[in-house]
């Protein structure tokens, strides 16, 4: 099964205080969304579809801090995004937790 990924950019939002991680298309929201318009990877992450057969438009990421990325080596592949805050263009979701923080680690976004 092939899932579309967006073309759009990805407005990063990142709140250390409640340690999250959020991307997702600019112009969407996530609030209220269903939980089959999420795709899991585990307990605290997660890629996010703009409805249940759509695209995946970002992903959220729940304790931000403790995410170890060699212990998801398979998310260095897949799904790819441009998030602009950061410079990066077709990004994977671990080369984007990696440099949010170099970037903007202990900062909060400000739409927070």
């Amino acid at each position: 099964m092939d899932i579309e990924v967006t073309k759009k950019p990805l407005l990063l939002s990142h709140d250390p205080q409640l340690d999250w991680l959020v991307a997702v298309e600019f112009g969407a929201i996530l609030d209220g969304k269903a939980d089959e318009e999420y795709i899991p990877i585990d307990e605290d992450c997660a890629f996010a579809r703009r409805d249940v057969s759509g695209p995946v438009i970002g992903f959220v990421l729940n304790e931000y801090s403790a995410y170890d990325p060699a212990e998801h080596p398979n998310l260095f592949e897949g799904f790819r995004f441009d998030i602009p805050v950061l410079g990066l263009e077709q990004a994977s979701l671990n080369e984007i937790v990696l440099s949010a923080r170099a970037t903007i680690s202990g900062l909060t976004t400000a739409d927070v």
